[in-house]
């Protein structure tokens, strides 16, 4: 493993005019990465031309360049050898469904529902010729078996997480999230719309990291995880916050002015701010967010010891890594530097 600087990333490919500028952040936090980063992005491409269902070979291009099999790579350097790659899989089958949901209609939303449970706990066989359904079957029985040898079950609470995610995702109405006027309402929703509580019980399976049940119970553990969750939903709003503007442009009419989903637009409101102080506002936070979670991290040594403040230690690494590792994607990612 080894760390990285900005140099390593290329410069962004955005050609519209009058695009806000690329925001640069600076998190006290160093980003790892794997040695082992580029042969996993290759397997987990590779499996995705072979068992996807591509309508055109445009739709496979176009994520192929969104980067998203590098998310787990950056978030989970201290990630187990045998499970990184299965982690990768789903971190794409995770950004892939949350394009393909906005697009079902209601009555396709209940059918994938009503067998979603049964696709990832194994009870339900996928539907011949529907390679979704084949997709989601495969990976999650990969991450059940690991539970063979595992005597926290860490797959399996994997698994109800992520349908829980998926139904609580799909039950709530996504145009709410344009009406929120606060920063902490829409935190609120979007922690849920981006699957906050889900990334935490990946990176719980992928990294061997079963939470004894007097730490989850703790509130500061929960809101230790909480301050993680909100760096990473504003890291991501700083950095695709260009990739909405054009999106919005291009959908916009005389009539019709699409509201973005972003905290940067959010705080604009919230504080009167324009665009650039919003940004600030944001950065701010972030920075904010950082410092407090050193100070709770700090706070652990007068409270635990033993193997219980061994664990915190090892948690709070493998969390500090996320938030990093989430950040510096943000910052290279296709998904929102690379928008013709």
């Amino acid at each position: 493993m080894h760390s990285i600087t900005l140099d390593l990333f290329p410069a962004s490919t955005f050609a519209v005019d009058n695009m806000p500028p690329k925001p640069s952040f600076t998190s006290c936090f160093p980003c790892i990465v794997r040695s082992d980063q580029d042969s996993i992005a290759e397997n987990v491409i590779k499996y995705f031309i072979e068992n996807w269902s591509w309508k055109t070979p445009d739709d496979f291009t176009k994520l192929a360049g969104q980067g998203l099999e590098l998310w787990t790579g950056f978030a989970f350097p201290t990630a187990l050898k045998d499970r990184i790659e299965c982690a990768s899989m789903l971190s794409v089958v995770g950004f892939i469904m949350d394009d393909i949901l906005e697009t079902y209609h209601h009555d396709k939303t209940k059918q994938f529902l009503s067998r979603l449970r049964g696709l990832i706990l194994g009870t339900t066989h996928p539907t011949a010729d529907n390679q979704v359904e084949f997709v989601f079957a495969d990976i999650h029985a990969h991450i059940r078996d690991t539970d063979k040898t595992d005597p926290f079950r860490l797959g399996n609470k994997y698994c109800e997480t992520t349908f829980q995610w998926i139904t609580a995702y799909l039950n709530q109405e996504r145009s709410n999230a344009s009406v929120q006027n606060t920063l902490e309402s829409y935190a609120g929703y979007r922690f849920t719309d981006v699957g906050v509580w889900w990334a935490f019980a990946l990176m719980e399976w992928a990294c061997n990291l079963p939470v004894p049940e007097h730490i989850a119970c703790d509130p500061n553990f929960h809101a230790l995880q909480h301050k993680a969750g909100m760096h990473g939903l504003l890291a991501n709003d700083l950095y695709s916050y260009r990739r909405e503007v054009l999106q919005a442009s291009r959908t916009s009419s005389n009539t019709i002015k699409p509201k973005l989903v972003n905290s940067i637009s959010v705080v604009m409101v919230e504080h009167n701010l324009d665009e650039e102080e919003a940004t600030e506002y944001i950065k701010t936070r972030l920075t904010d967010v950082e410092v407090s979670f050193l100070e709770m991290e700090g706070s652990w040594k007068l409270k635990y010891s033993g193997d219980d403040l061994a664990f915190l230690e090892k948690y709070s690494l493998a969390t500090k890594c996320m938030i990093a590792g989430n950040l510096w994607w943000s910052v290279s990612c296709g998904r929102y530097n690379q928008i013709q």
